[in-house]
């Protein structure tokens, strides 16, 4: 995932990094992957988790 975000010119610092890093959920880990195909923004796919 973190490959598709900076392929699409989506920032992701350290913090955001780290959370996507050590998710072990499947179902968001799988929502996640979902939204950063479409996303502009960090937000966009971590919700409220992203500043």
């Amino acid at each position: 995932m973190l490959r598709i975000l900076a392929a699409r010119g989506v920032p992701v610092d350290g913090q955001a990094r780290q959370r996507i890093g050590s998710c072990t959920d499947m179902a968001t880990l799988d929502l996640w992957f979902d939204r950063a195909l479409k996303a502009t923004r960090l937000s966009e796919v971590l919700g409220d988790l992203a500043q």
